[in-house]
């Protein structure tokens, strides 16, 4: 008797183990689709909407790599708390119904569960141990990070002068986000992973060795997704071929006949749709597609453009209730072998919530840091503009 009474508590305690599975990697998947809108180059689209405001409006918008970490950073900790609360109640009402849908099962013991949990230290602490000490290697890597990240803010910040401007001086150079990012590529490749020279010479080693770089190309041709460089690529071209033709234009002119609604409504409907669009297309194709559509709707209803798109953008990254949606879905749909419906009943309040902080957030902290209550001047530097709109009139 009492072994079959710790049998169905055991057996109790495997399922609570695979719902608490599934509930660990579905947050894995959430905090990696959200934790990409925190910065510009975490998610493809950020930097396709980067990349067509600097082309379409030049440097005079104030959206910089300080200005959307102000604007994303809250929202994006907001949902990732959200998520954690909604996730975590998911687990613990799943549990509530099979209580009182099995009464008569009995959850494993206290001595049992204590097992577990020592089993479960005695990992952990083994993988730490064989982690070691971190090596020279490792510590230039996370050093260089943080220089990277350190320009990128500091490139043109706004409030103060940036190192681009003085680089920039009498001489009008222009310098982008992608100047830091070459010259620390260029760094990884002349510095060495163990230097064995000068102080870093133990008294052991002979007097100077050669040491192989942190970074070699070798290891940048096997690691690096050569593929998703050139879906960026293809985004430009296909954003730059829906300028050209007209198409962009012609969109943006029909969705004018929205202009009548609140500014608030219309970028909520513009983010619902996004989120619902991402589901069963790539989130790269979405926000190439949708960011020029949206930059000259902004021209037609006379509102800030980036009122629309960075909204429209971050959403773009709400991708929550299918596998097909992002790649950590699909990788987390195949671990947990969930049901479909599983992931689309947990996606689709994520979803939900997401927007709902995505358009508080751009109606509170980003009308504060991009003043969308007028129509800006930049506006007049839009490739976009009249000669361009006279040629789509006459061609449709």
């Amino acid at each position: 008797m009492k072994q079959s009474v710790e049998e169905n508590g055991l057996a109790k305690f495997r399922e609570g183990y695979q719902e608490a599975r599934i509930q660990v990697l579905l947050a894995v998947a959430y905090s990696a689709g959200l934790g990409g809108t925190g910065t510009l180059t975490g998610s493809t689209p950020n930097l396709l909407l980067k990349g067509f405001v600097d082309e379409m409006y030049g440097s005079e918008t104030g959206l910089n790599y300080g200005s959307w970490m102000a604007f994303s950073v809250p929202g994006m900790l907001l949902n990732v708390i959200l998520a954690w609360l909604y996730l975590h109640g998911i687990f613990l009402l799943a549990q509530w119904r099979e209580r009182r849908k099995h009464p008569e099962k009995g959850g494993p013991s206290q001595s049992e569960i204590r097992k577990v949990e020592v089993a479960t230290r005695a990992v952990i602490d083994k993988k730490y141990k064989e982690l070691g000490s971190i090596s020279f290697h490792e510590f230039m890597t996370l050093i260089l990070f943080i220089i990277l990240v350190l320009l990128w803010f500091f490139r043109d910040p706004q409030f103060i002068s940036g190192w681009g401007e003085l680089i920039k001086g009498d001489r009008g150079l222009k310098v982008g986000d992608a100047t830091p990012s070459i010259f620390i590529g260029f760094l990884f490749f002349i510095i060495p992973a163990k230097p064995k020279f000068w102080c870093f010479r133990e008294s052991s080693d002979k007097l100077s060795e050669w040491s192989p770089a942190l970074l070699n190309w070798r290891i940048l041709h096997e690691k690096v997704p050569w593929g998703l460089i050139f879906l960026v690529g293809g985004g430009f071209a296909i954003s730059e071929a829906s300028k050209a033709s007209c198409l962009s234009y012609f969109l943006g002119q029909q969705m004018g006949s929205l202009g009548f609604m609140p500014p608030a409504l219309l970028v909520f409907i513009i983010t619902l749709m996004t989120a619902i669009i991402t589901e069963v297309a790539s989130n790269t194709a979405t926000a190439t597609i949708l960011i020029p559509v949206l930059a000259q709707l902004a021209n037609v209803v006379k509102m800030n453009p980036l009122y629309l798109m960075m909204p429209a953008t971050v959403a773009c990254s709400y991708a929550f209730m299918l596998p097909v949606a992002t790649a950590t879905n699909a990788i987390v749909y195949e671990a947990t072998q969930m049901k479909t419906i599983t992931m689309i009943k947990a996606g689709f309040a994520m979803n939900v919530i997401c927007v709902i902080v995505i358009n508080l957030m751009i109606n509170t902290l980003g009308r504060g840091l991009f003043d969308f209550s007028k129509f800006p001047e930049w506006t007049g530097n839009a490739t976009l503009s009249s000669s361009s709109s006279s040629h789509c009139n006459y061609t449709l």
